[in-house]
């Protein structure tokens, strides 16, 4: 899956919205206990991570 988050303009608190490989919206807080992260890459005001 993917998943992207963007930071609010005036706050640290970042938004996230993940889908599934159907593009079903789903929970990412959900997955953060067993998310293993193989690739993070950091962008201005952006951010990204993917697994297999």
């Amino acid at each position: 899956y993917r998943a992207e988050g963007k930071e609010g303009i005036l706050t640290t608190q970042v938004t996230v919205k993940a889908y599934d490989e159907d593009k079903k919206s789903i929970n990412f807080s959900d997955l953060l206990d067993s998310l293993i992260v193989s690739e993070y890459q950091m962008e201005p005001n952006l951010w990204e991570v993917s697994h297999d």
